[in-house]
């Protein structure tokens, strides 16, 4: 065995797509030793475009890669017709060598309330614990998710578990309030030198007014820093005031797509659609057609 490609099927509906996703932005698309890593996409992608079913893949690359160098023979060989557009994923902060220089680098106003809400969540008697127990940040984002978490779902938490039972270095930090109760947690991994967040879960229902998000992200980043972590990739982006400071992890999206009758009809008759139902246009329709528009990155983290 010289490699792997992971690749995962959308489902719409629950029904089966025939479309393909795989992103290889942050070097997790290809398991297998740097000699053999060209050798073992170019030969594992042909497959998957021949095999029956596989009606399109859709890949998020690095511009200069040698994904984007592979593709085009791959699918000229194939009969696969191919576009690509510039895309928004992933956002990656810089951090400073000392946390009070990154905290001077934020503008005045994500600045003072860096420092307001963590003088406050210290006199409330909260407390940041950097690695938590697996088993008891699985026992608190289950109780965060029965209380309400914006943008989170029962799937997504799955899926997050899944990801991190599979990873070398998980990464489980959490807020707990002053009765023992976790107020928010994230998760994520250790990647080389930088640091990844894939999940983040804030009581912000129960208590909206102590800003849980930014003090455990403060929390969080000073403590990546005195590690000599030197960046945090924010996974699907992040929402502000946080993206301000970030850069997008260079990407293009690439759509393959089956040259058969069927499947360009299918093609043709959702792209006519979104130009009429914009809900569609940002869902579903997205990963059958390209949109004009490159994408923006938008707060999730599940």
């Amino acid at each position: 065995m010289l490699g792997a490609l992971l690749l995962k099927e959308r489902r719409i509906g629950g029904i089966p797509s025939g479309l393909l996703y795989g992103d290889a932005t942050l070097d997790n698309l290809v398991i297998s030793s740097e000699r053999y890593r060209e050798a073992v996409f170019e030969t594992t992608l042909g497959h998957m475009l021949s095999c029956p079913g596989v009606r399109g893949i859709r890949l998020a690359i690095p511009p200069n890669g040698y994904e984007a160098r592979s593709l085009p023979a791959i699918c000229e060989k194939r009969r696969f017709e191919m576009f690509s557009q510039t895309s928004v994923n992933h956002l990656s902060l810089p951090l400073q060598p000392v946390y009070e220089r990154f905290v001077e680098s934020l503008g005045s106003k994500t600045r003072r309330n860096v420092r307001y809400y963590r003088r406050r969540a210290e006199a409330l008697g909260h407390q940041y614990v950097h690695q938590m127990e697996e088993s008891e940040f699985q026992s608190a984002i289950t109780n965060l998710l029965s209380k309400g978490v914006t943008g989170a779902s029962h799937e997504g938490v799955s899926r997050a578990l899944r990801i991190f039972a599979a990873v070398e270095r998980p990464i489980f930090s959490g807020l707990r309030g002053r009765d023992g109760e976790w107020l928010a947690v994230l998760g994520g991994w250790y990647d080389a030198h930088r640091a990844v967040l894939f999940l983040q879960m804030n009581a912000e229902f129960q208590r909206p007014a102590e800003s849980l998000s930014l003090v455990l992200r403060a929390h969080f980043i000073e403590n990546l820093i005195a590690e000599g972590v030197r960046s945090l990739v924010f996974w699907a982006g992040v929402g502000l005031p946080i993206s301000r400071y970030c850069t997008p992890v260079p990407t293009q999206r690439i759509y393959l797509d089956s040259t058969s009758i069927g499947w360009r009809a299918t093609r043709s008759i959702v792209k006519w659609s979104a130009s009429l139902l914009p809900t569609l246009a940002s869902g579903t329709g997205g990963w059958i057609v390209p949109m004009s528009q490159p994408e923006k990155a938008e707060s999730r983290l599940l």
